[in-house]
């Protein structure tokens, strides 16, 4: 069934077109994740599919049971409800919750009036009726569920009861994204559904999502993410949508052929376009009735022509670098018995590590166990009063200068333009003679995106992403021997994480970073500390002793085993494909000589080849059962 279907649609917005000739089929059951820069139009497209926009060309289809069965978490949309967390979640079973007093009611009737024969048999019959329903429509499970799904999106039952208009908004938008996934509706739309989740959740997340047998729509720039619950990728790109049967790690070769195709297609029509006209010019020149009648011919030709549009030049990709002006020591960092606590709830504590010239230190943990707090303390960027609640000591190696990228954003807040911001924080503190000039601030501003008019946009008016962008490019320009990067991605498009990843993979000073996006992490890391391994019982807090406290050395040997076995099952997988396209080819070139009238009057050389067509097609079944296995496997890992 097609739950979508868009025929040359177009989508613009006064004169500016956002989407156009846009052909798409969604069909049921289709797991797809939607990828594009920022503002290329995805959400636009999601809208379209919701029915809060109507396009302004073209044709566009829904089906008719869409739009009783469609759920929408909007990007940052959260619940807003004075009801308590608990009470939120289980108000659409509340016809549950009815049945069960009808059953509680009859039960009672039932042991007061089962003396009396006719009356016993009729409540009898009711109870049995209000059960049947009760456990048809999920009565027995209701509640597990919710318990499940509110857990694994990290709230302990002791939140349970914390009203909803109490909470922040990321834990709003939380619950939102778990009562979506509650209702279970036929077609789920999800936009940036891992915004506000930590990594336990994100895989939790996905668990829930892999037994979700609708037809799902992912927009997410978590490439983990979409590599873990989609089957498809769709790229919004140019006002055009381009969709590939593939996810997205698979998916990036099958784009790149396909833009090559199609720029070899259109150069050839072009060839083709210049050697017709050429042949038309020439005819006309020699000026024959029969010359005329050709070139007559040629140009009926080329108007019946349809013409390739000639396929839009990749926008050049952000562009950033990290310098350092100096070595700087060995040592970057030596922290010792560090810890934070609130009065009655201690973050972390005494936590000793050393970081050293280098090394990518990525710091993990659940939501709440203090990452940006410990890098806002090392930062020297704690609020004043919080700075009381700070133990132990940490200090930074000789000739060690640090940049802070903050989570907030907050560095490129307040008044001023693009420009300004970028060129008071640049050259604030400089001599009038190394002041860095205004024609090198506009070149790094277009390099990192921002050209034309955009340099000169309000700080207040500018996207999540857009801030990212100039608060790393501010950064770029400290020389810094040591860059504290909290959540650097979480505005960042697919395209300008993978520009950050190479920049920061070049950088030859050193990096501590909190960051919820595993690819990034995983690319990036050389060591990770998991602050929530440090409690206050004392002793040993290396990273890597705390690691071994907690379990965190086994977990990350037990991921590394996994991922190894993943890596041999699939080369064996491969291996297996290759043996069995040969295995075919000998049964089938056997099948070919048993037909030869030749052979088939040479006893001897017929049960040669029976016998090699037995052993052949036995080994063909082996191989297969084994890949069977190797899929199963793979699935459970």
């Amino acid at each position: 069934m097609i739950v979508f279907s868009c025929k040359n649609m177009e989508m613009s917005f006064g004169a500016d077109v956002i989407l156009e000739n846009v052909d798409l089929s969604v069909n049921e059951g289709d797991r797809i994740g939607v990828i594009g820069s920022n503002g290329a139009g995805k959400t636009t497209l999601i809208r379209i599919f919701t029915g809060e926009y109507q396009p302004t060309g073209g044709q566009f289809f829904a089906h008719s049971s869409v739009k009783n069965t469609l759920g929408y978490l909007r990007q940052d949309s959260g619940l807003d409800s004075e009801l308590t967390v608990y009470g939120e979640f289980i108000l659409p079973f509340s016809h549950l919750k009815e049945l069960e007093a009808q059953i509680a009611e009859t039960e009672s009737r039932l042991v007061k009036f089962g003396d009396s024969e006719a009356t016993g048999h009729v409540l009898s019959a009711r109870l049995a009726s209000l059960y049947e329903k009760y456990n048809s429509e999920g009565g027995l499970t209701y509640e597990s569920r919710v318990r499940s799904i509110l857990k694994g999106l990290g709230f302990p039952e002791d939140t349970f009861g914390l009203k909803i208009s109490s909470l922040s908004g990321g834990q709003k938008t939380r619950l939102a994204l778990g009562k979506l996934l509650l209702s279970r509706p036929a077609v789920l739309i999800l936009d940036e559904p891992t915004n506000h989740l930590d990594a336990d959740s994100c895989v939790w997340l996905e668990n829930e999502l892999k037994t979700y047998n609708g037809t799902l729509i992912v927009i997410s720039h978590d490439r983990a993410f979409l590599d873990s619950v989609t089957t498809s990728t769709l790229l919004i790109e140019h006002g055009g949508a381009f969709f590939y049967k593939a996810r997205y790690s698979d998916y990036l070769p099958l784009r790149q052929a396909d833009v090559e195709y199609r720029r070899k297609c259109y150069i050839q029509q072009q060839k083709e376009i210049a050697r017709i006209n050429a042949f038309i010019e020439n005819q006309r020149r020699w000026n024959r009735e029969r010359n005329i009648i050709a070139a007559e011919s040629r140009m009926k030709y080329l108007d019946r022509m349809k013409l390739i549009d000639k396929p839009p030049e990749p926008d050049a990709p952000p562009s950033v670098v990290f310098e350092t002006d100096r070595p700087g020591g060995k040592e970057v960092l030596k922290v010792e018995g560090l810890g934070f606590s609130y009065p009655g709830r201690k973050l972390f504590a005494d936590v000793s590590a050393e970081i050293m010239r280098g090394e990518r230190v990525f710091i993990t943990g659940p939501n709440g166990c203090g990452k940006t707090t410990f890098l806002k303390t090392i930062a020297g960027k704690l609020a004043p009063g919080e700075k009381d609640h700070v133990s132990g000591s940490f200090r930074f190696g000789g000739n060690v200068s640090f940049s802070y990228y903050s989570q907030d954003l907050s560095d490129v807040s307040g008044d001023g333009n693009v420009f300004d911001a970028l060129y008071d924080r640049v050259n604030e503190g400089r001599p009038a003679a190394l002041l860095v000039p205004p024609l090198r601030i506009r070149n790094s501003l277009a390099a990192m995106g921002f050209r034309g008019s955009d340099v000169f946009k309000d700080l207040k008016d500018l996207s999540g992403g857009e801030k990212s962008r100039l608060q790393l490019l501010m950064i770029s320009y400290e020389k810094s021997q040591l860059l504290i990067l909290d959540e650097p991605t979480n505005h960042l498009d697919i395209g300008s994480r993978e520009v950050l990843e190479e920049a920061l993979m070049k950088y030859e000073g050193t990096v501590i970073a909190v960051s919820h996006d595993r690819y990034f992490r995983e690319k990036l890391a050389t060591r990770t500390i998991d602050i929530s391994s440090f409690r206050p019982d004392g002793g040993n807090n290396d990273a890597d002793e705390a690691k071994k406290r907690s379990g965190g050395a086994g977990e990350y040997r037990r991921q590394k085993e996994i991922r190894s076995r993943i890596n041999k099952l699939i080369n064996e997988f491969s291996r297996l494909e290759s043996r069995l396209a040969e295995l075919e080819k000998q049964s089938s070139d056997a099948e070919r000589m048993l037909e030869d009238p030749e052979i088939a009057s040479d006893h001897v050389r017929l049960g040669e080849i029976y016998g090699l067509k037995d052993k052949t097609d036995g080994e063909m079944l082996g191989v297969m059962d084994r890949m069977e296995q190797i899929k199963a496997e793979l699935d459970s890992l």
